[in-house]
């Protein structure tokens, strides 16, 4: 039911701003606030299609390795990038930067009280695309 109340609740906030496409989307605060509610409800798919090149890159070779040992494997099933339901609101998230310069921003996703979650953006072909978290590489 919760599931239910936050995906109702992403796809209203997605709707509203108009973004339909993950792989169009430029604007570094929506990538932040788009990572987060994809982790939320775990669309490894459309979170696949904000990562840098790099990332995507090192999934792919990561998929292929699988699948050389008679496994198919798709690169986002890879990623298991996940924010408990609990941590975030069905509300509009402040997001702030920390850090930035050329080619690297770092930004804050916070939820009130609740949460705050950090995430490093690294241009590429002018877009800013999602970093993986150092932690989180395969």
């Amino acid at each position: 039911m919760y599931a239910r109340q936050i995906l109702t609740g992403l796809m209203s906030f997605l709707i509203a701003v108009g973004c339909s496409d993950p792989r169009t989307e430029s604007s570094p605060r929506m990538i932040a606030m788009l990572t987060v509610a994809y982790a939320q409800v775990g669309a490894a798919g459309p979170l696949y299609e904000l990562l840098h090149p790099e990332d995507r890159l090192l999934l792919e070779q990561e998929a292929a390795r699988a699948s050389e040992l008679g496994t198919t494997v798709m690169p986002q099933d890879l990623l298991m990038i996940r924010v408990l339901p609990r941590d975030v609101s069905t509300s509009e998230p402040d997001v702030k930067t920390l850090e930035q310069d050329t080619d690297n921003l770092y930004l804050e996703v916070a939820f009130g009280d609740r949460s705050k979650f950090a995430v490093h953006l690294r241009k590429s072909q002018g877009k800013w695309r999602l970093k993986l978290p150092v932690s989180v590489k395969p």
